[in-house]
């Protein structure tokens, strides 16, 4: 009997820190609520599968503007987290033990050229043209930890295919007044039969 109590208090401490982790990311979560959905224009919010929580603005499917990205360590990135562009816009990244770096923001770069077109040919001639938007998060060496599929296309297989040439190429970490730090990144990943 004793062991059934023993392992039964086991269970209920692995859902603890996600508990944990859904109550401290509605703190974080910025008081003019957005949709408790992503959206395609606007504000919005999308829960990674691992658990990190994105709550701010939306163009095209695409992370861009004001948000605040929580990690599922806790830290935190805040700011205008727009991909690409210039490098001036001021952010804060949070370590989970409170530490603070403010700076100048670089979003993460996907190392495209790396991705190989003959990957794509294995889908084969059934359509000319696929499509679909991702959004990546990255951590501090550039390793992707995770993903959503914002506009998904029809095609399983493109997806698949695009999410593993993503893996297998990587990206350049963002950074935080030259630091690099966690992160996120949307792209648009398209493929045409000519």
């Amino acid at each position: 009997m004793r062991s059934t109590g023993v392992f039964l208090l086991a269970i209920a401490a692995l859902f603890v820190p996600s508990a944990m982790l859904a109550e401290e990311a509605a703190e974080q979560k910025p008081e003019n609520s957005c949709r408790s959905t992503p959206v395609d224009d606007g504000c919005g919010e999308l829960t990674l599968p691992d658990g990190a929580m994105y709550f701010g603005m939306f163009q095209g499917a695409r992370v861009h503007g004001e948000g605040i990205v929580v990690f599922p360590d806790n830290s935190t990135l805040e700011g205008d987290l727009i991909d690409g562009g210039d490098t001036t816009r001021i952010v804060s990244y949070t370590l989970a033990g409170g530490q603070n770096i403010s700076g100048p923001y670089s979003p993460p770069k996907f190392n495209d050229h790396c991705l190989n077109p003959y990957a794509f040919k294995q889908l084969g001639h059934a359509r000319a043209h696929y499509e679909a938007v991702f959004l990546f998060e990255v951590d501090e060496t550039g390793h992707m930890m995770s993903v959503a599929i914002m506009q998904p296309d029809t095609s399983q297989k493109f997806m698949a295919i695009t999410i593993d040439q993503v893996e297998k190429c990587g990206f350049a970490p963002a950074t935080v007044g030259g630091k690099p730090v966690k992160s996120i990144s949307s792209i648009r990943q398209q493929f045409n039969y000519n």
